[in-house]
């Protein structure tokens, strides 16, 4: 029996260039690898092997992509299933390109990620293109029953469904080998251990992703999948889980880290809570975190209330840089600007708030509504949006009436990054990352969008004629919210 051949592609979004189209840029090294291509493989070769049904699988992250021979593989001769990955809101217009593109050549295509989870494509997408509505976990065994040869793919998969149990999954070392030294941040994303956020920001999409409750691993099925990695090599870690600290029983998962002396050093994702629980971040000290990613994103307590971010008290955020700085840990904070109302002067007076709390670093996003949150639905159905190129929507530029000319917002989110960091520069161990986005707030770059050595490798004008054939129309629609 031959395998079955899957190709995985995580696709680029479409950027602004210099002449005012719009482009895809390959980098020669990305900013961060997206875990999303290595927990689909481990599923897929997790189920597959269960059903004894042979498989060879392709992963492709088109953002380190410096030419076009990954869509050229793209055919019924090397490819019987493409599966477009982690699509965000941002990358749904290349998606669909590519789609289309796999459809004129015959190639069964499953577009899914958190904008298939999160919005309704049915009315967009004609038949040909399946959407993957729901977790892997339980979306992969009914796909390889329908792929070709058997009873075809069905439209849509999964409705928003969520798996109870997250499964004993083992990343694959050769396929994080194989990439990782592409990046600037070489981090292992491990996202198998838990998924779920019990908050309700307003702006934030993990609850409608992930849902509410927080799912965690069986810690042995934990350190099993960790060793495998580290007797790979590969130690250096990041655990995308949006509130690490919220996992049940993580104290525990630390200790076995602690007892297993598996070496990792690892990043980690957690809400500013953590400020309440010095042996947590102790333990995770100890289990060998390097940084910790907290979303503090104002320091205005009236604003967090709007956004229903009330969990976060920005008199305790002192104390969260405190404990870090006391168990040798980054601690790295996450800030919004642009929020409804907010003016220029009251964005620089939480410049100098942020600097005076003296973080190691922060990242600045500029106030977006992302298709699938609450503020999607409050944005739209205000007629705020003043732009309509979903791929615009990346947190660096203003996309709604927010009241500041959205130029002068681009050149104060650059600002941000320039005079924090090269604060931040002056300690040792902010010195690599800060000059990092540093220079890119120079260049007028968002960090986590960039990468080193870009090349425009195709533009979103040559899919034209494609788009209109296959979809009927021209430019994506601007999405609704599933629920």
């Amino acid at each position: 029996m031959n395998p079955l051949r899957i190709t995985l592609m995580s696709p680029a979004a479409y950027r602004p260039l210099p002449n005012g189209t719009m482009g895809t840029i390959g980098w020669w090294k990305g900013f961060m690898p997206w875990g999303g291509l290595f927990h689909l493989s481990a599923v897929i070769r997790h189920y597959a092997k269960a059903s004894a049904i042979p498989i060879d699988t392709t992963l492709v992250d088109e953002v380190i992509q410096r030419d076009l021979s990954h869509l050229d593989s793209i055919t019924p001769d090397a490819c019987d299933l493409l599966i477009l990955t982690s699509v965000q809101g941002t990358g749904m217009p290349r998606a669909a390109d590519i789609a289309a593109l796999a459809r004129s050549r015959g190639v069964p295509t499953i577009i899914g990620g958190p904008h298939a989870i999160m919005c309704n494509m049915g009315d967009v997408l004609r038949p040909g293109i399946s959407v993957a509505a729901g977790e892997a976990e339980v979306l992969i065994p009914h796909i390889l029953q329908d792929i070709p040869g058997n009873s075809g793919l069905k439209p849509e998969y999964g409705e928003g469904k969520f798996i109870a149990s997250l499964l004993p999954l083992i990343l694959d070392p050769q396929e994080l080998r194989a990439t990782l030294s592409r990046y600037v941040q070489p981090l292992a994303p491990v996202y198998f251990i838990a998924r779920g956020c019990p908050f309700i920001c307003s702006f934030c999409s993990v609850p409608v992703l992930a849902g509410s409750k927080v799912r965690v691993l069986e810690t042995n099925s934990i350190i099993r999948a960790l060793r495998v990695l580290v007797n790979a090599g590969i130690k250096w870690l990041m655990f995308p889980s949006d509130n690490f600290n919220k996992i049940p029983g993580i104290k525990d998962i630390l200790r076995a880290i602690i007892e297993a002396r598996l070496g990792i050093r690892f990043f980690v994702q957690c809400d500013a809570q953590i400020a309440h629980d010095e042996e947590l971040v102790e333990l995770l000290g100890r289990a060998g975190c390097f940084q910790m990613f907290v979303g503090v994103e104002s320091l205005d307590r009236a604003v967090l209330e709007s956004v229903h971010k009330r969990h976060n008290k920005p008199e305790q955020y002192a104390q969260i840089v405190r404990l870090c700085r006391k168990y040798g840990i980054k601690p790295h904070f996450s800030n919004i600007i642009g929020f409804p109302g907010q003016t220029p002067e009251q964005i620089e007076d939480h410049l100098v708030g942020l600097m005076e709390l003296d973080p190691t670093f922060a990242s600045f996003y500029v106030m977006t509504p992302e298709p699938g949150t609450p503020d999607w639905k409050t944005y739209t159905g205000k007629g705020l949006l003043t732009e309509s190129d979903i791929s615009l929507f990346d947190t660096s530029r203003l996309v709604w009436n927010q009241g500041i000319p959205p130029r002068e917002m681009e050149r104060i989110l650059h600002r941000c990054y320039r005079r924090f960091h090269l604060r931040s520069m002056r300690r040792p161990s902010g010195f690599i990352g800060g000059a990092y986005s540093a220079l890119m707030g120079f260049l007028g770059i968002h960090p986590m969008s960039s990468g080193i050595g870009p090349r425009v490798i195709d533009h979103a004008d040559q899919y034209q004629a494609l788009r209109r054939s296959t979809y009927g129309w021209d430019q994506l629609p601007l999405p609704v919210n599933r629920s």
